[in-house]
């Protein structure tokens, strides 16, 4: 076998082993991955064409709003798996979602996907500060 081979044969080696979870995304990132797309007063955006406002919640739940319109309010629940840095999403009544972190900005502002987590929106979260009540329960 030509060295230039055996080489890259064992650097791929070396890199495969050294990833322990989606390149670009650091393990200190996906251990607080949680904590930070819940975090209170806080909510994230995806754009495309349409967008869709996202509220996840500690307990699994994520609540959807399409255009922002009350009437829109879609839910389903949600599982991150930390070690491989995907993000499940099951909407009730509709299809589920599976795609792998691929980058996080530093401070947090936006998260991107390998893939669309919801048909409405793109690959990226934005995360904006929640300034009114539109995830609240209407009576």
């Amino acid at each position: 076998m030509k060295p230039i081979i055996q080489f890259s044969l064992l650097l791929l080696l070396f890199v495969t082993l050294g990833c322990n979870g989606p390149i670009g995304v650091s393990s200190e990132q996906l251990e607080s991955f949680e904590t930070k797309l819940t975090a209170k007063d806080f909510f994230w955006q995806s754009r495309y064409g349409s967008y869709i406002d996202f509220q996840f919640r500690p307990d699994g739940i994520v609540n959807a709003l399409i255009n922002g319109k009350a009437d829109s309010k879609i839910s389903g629940k949600w599982s991150f798996d930390s070690s491989s840095g995907e993000l499940q999403i099951a909407w009730e009544g509709g299809r589920q979602y599976a795609s792998i972190v691929k980058n996080i900005d530093g401070n947090w502002g936006k998260i991107t996907f390998e893939s669309k987590i919801h048909e409405y929106g793109d690959k990226t979260l934005t995360r904006l500060k929640l300034l009114d009540d539109r995830f609240s329960e209407k009576k």
